[in-house]
């Protein structure tokens, strides 16, 4: 479903990519889910949330109409959230997510008001940091350690300085390119696999932000391994650099 993920973006909300992409959700959900969207529009940006199928699309206005700027999974793990919080979508409907093609450029590890330190790593100063593996699958118990040893330092990180409510909680980013098949996007709406349709691949730009939750991912510690590495993750955003958030 990764593949389907990456081809939505930048496409419109009536799009045959963005069908497809539901087509597929809809198919991996329970048929009890009521997976009417619905809408909330903001000067800047549409949210198109789909609480029945854990996600949700931001739409950005363009002189073609409304194209996906981004689209935001949400952990349904109640790990990634404060007790003063409450999670409206339900469980995303196709873990694992494979994320087995998404190749991050060179990493800064700094920016984005991030303090100082690894991100989530549990290598200590006097050891090499292991190599990362380019490869995850992303389900509702995934760590903060596990998206750095999968694809390494991020390019920028920050949030998690205040408490609950005041800004968002400790996030890390990764921006480079994801190489996806190149299938019809009618043929994806069939529900098979992308790889069933075509050997042809892509390289696409991608941004892959993700957001921590939990206690671990604020503070002044939040960036040592027991926190931020230790607290599962709370949004993982897709987004096309030249318009992600």
């Amino acid at each position: 479903m990764f593949d389907q993920l990456v081809a939505a973006l930048g496409q419109a909300e009536d799009s045959a990519a963005v069908q497809a992409l539901l087509a597929t959700a809809l198919q991996h959900a329970s048929p009890t889910r009521d997976a009417r969207p619905t809408r909330k529009a903001y000067p800047d940006i549409t949210y198109l949330n789909l609480h029945a199928l854990g996600f949700s699309l931001q739409l950005e206005a363009r002189p073609s109409g409304l194209v996906v700027a981004a689209i935001d999974i949400y952990n349904h793990n109640a790990d990634a959230y404060d007790k003063r919080e409450r999670n409206e979508y339900e469980p995303f409907p196709a873990y694992p997510l494979r994320v087995s093609s998404f190749r991050p450029a060179a990493a800064g590890g700094s920016g984005g008001g991030g303090g100082g330190g690894s991100s989530a790593s549990s290598a200590s100063a006097s050891s090499s940091p292991p190599k990362p593996t380019g490869s995850l699958e992303v389900d509702h118990k995934t760590s903060g350690a596990d998206f750095v040893q999968a694809w390494g330092e991020p390019s920028r990180k920050g949030g998690g300085e205040g408490p609950v409510g005041r800004g968002p909680a400790a996030w890390m980013e990764w921006t480079g390119h994801a190489i996806v098949a190149a299938f019809p996007v009618t043929a994806a709406a069939s529900g098979h696999d992308s790889a069933a349709h075509s050997d042809a691949t892509r390289q696409t730009p991608l941004q892959i932000m993700v957001e921590l939750g939990g206690p671990g991912a604020r503070g002044p510690r939040r960036w040592e391994a027991d926190s931020a590495g230790s607290s599962v993750w709370k949004v993982l955003t897709l987004a096309s650099p030249t318009s992600a958030p």
